[in-house]
């Protein structure tokens, strides 16, 4: 299936703050163990247990089934989850028919992992929810968002944005760096200016030069931290920005005790793991996130041309900065992804059916049996929420 140039414009759009969001919702997890409960009742609950665990609410925005290779959005009236599980999916829906985008309101279509994340990054432009989680159960994977008090991006920084562009372009193919950054700076709330034949990222806390090849890919990042004289007159004279990214809120569920229908709740056990601390972290429950360290602490080249990030030296007039790596001009920190724990697999759902008992026979001839029913594409992913 060809993409559409309007999905692929959301995606340019979301790509980096995409990213960002995901390493913050890493990094807010991280170093503990992990056990998933998902609730899609009528009170839709997920919980993330562990040291830095948390409650929240997630959304089906869609799933991929191996077995059939194909993308099923959550509002497909294939499916039967409750409204209050796919409220949000259904804004993407109607976003879908407004634009007259193809993906968006096909209820399902064949695809693969890679697509279903650039589904889930245009959803999350178009919702204003910036935090995912791709959770893998038997041969399908359940994309939800995830809205939490704990996850939350703050106010943006230069380091962090650094190195969402870092790896944002190890995430997914587009086919322009330069759009995509104007994109973030306009999403996040921070300015890109023109500067030279390229742009500059003006942050309260520093800056960055960009340099561009004529294919719009990016090729340099220059970082100056804290502002530049110059930098600093910039962003004084640009002013205030704001970030123009809406959120679009959907209707409460109502509380527990209001539902007539009973809890479909599912705990995703996983086996222990061998490793601990950091290495047994977000990156085992979030599979399709890309991660990035830190401190930077080997190269691995993310795209041809690779996009060099150096930092220049601290300006002499700034407050003194804790910072835990050396400082060289023209040293290139490097992106790095960290030891992804091997995902073990959810212990499979099973439901039991109770067996008739046996009666005498009462007749000389057999039965006969009942017709088997065929199988069904249709709830593939139900055996997950006890559907």
């Amino acid at each position: 299936m060809k993409e559409s140039p309007a999905l692929t414009d959301l995606v340019v759009s979301g790509m980096f703050i995409s990213t960002e969001a995901q390493w913050v919702f890493e990094r807010t997890t991280a170093n503990s163990d992990y056990d998933w409960i998902v609730d899609f009742s009528d009170s839709p609950l997920i919980e993330l247990s562990g040291e830095n665990g948390f409650t929240g609410r997630p959304h089906m925005i869609g799933s991929t089934d191996s077995n059939y290779g194909s993308f099923r959005w959550g509002w497909s009236p294939d499916n039967d989850w409750k409204e209050p599980a796919i409220a949000l999916s259904r804004k993407v829906r109607e976003y879908g028919a407004e634009h007259q985008i193809p993906e968006l309101t096909d209820p399902e279509f064949d695809t693969h992992d890679d697509q279903a994340l650039r589904m889930v990054i245009a959803a999350k432009v178009i919702t204003g929810h910036l935090f995912h989680v791709p959770l893998p159960v038997g041969p399908a994977t359940a994309w939800l968002i995830v809205d939490a008090p704990q996850l939350q991006l703050g106010e943006p920084e230069i380091r962090p944005v650094v190195k969402a562009l870092a790896a944002g372009l190890s995430v997914t193919d587009i086919p322009n760096h330069r759009t995509a950054i104007e994109e973030y700076g306009r999403l996040r709330g921070f300015h890109v200016i023109e500067h030279g034949e390229g742009l500059r990222m003006l942050l309260k806390d520093g800056s960055a030069d960009l340099t561009f090849d004529s294919l719009n890919r990016l090729t340099n990042c220059q970082v100056a931290q804290p502002l530049s004289d110059e930098a600093a007159e910039q962003l004084s004279a640009a002013g205030v920005a704001e970030p123009q990214l809406v959120r679009i809120e959907v209707e409460d569920a109502p509380p527990v005790e209001q539902s007539q229908t009973p809890t479909a709740e599912v705990v995703a056990e996983p086996e222990p793991s061998v490793t601990s601390g950091a290495e047994d972290s977000a990156d085992q429950v979030l599979p399709q996130t890309a991660a990035v360290e830190d401190e930077p602490v080997g190269d691995v080249p993310v795209q041809e041309p690779a996009a060099e990030v150096v930092e220049e030296p601290a300006a002499t007039q700034a407050e003194p900065e804790v910072v835990e790596e050396p400082v060289a001009t023209q040293a290139e920190p490097e992106v790095v992804e960290e030891p992804v724990a091997t995902q073990a697999e959810p212990e499979p759902v099973t439901q039991r059916e109770a067996e008739p008992a046996e009666e005498p026979a009462v007749k000389e001839e057999p039965a006969p049996e009942p017709e088997k029913p065929k199988k069904k594409k249709k709830g593939f992913f139900g055996r997950l929420f006890g559907r």
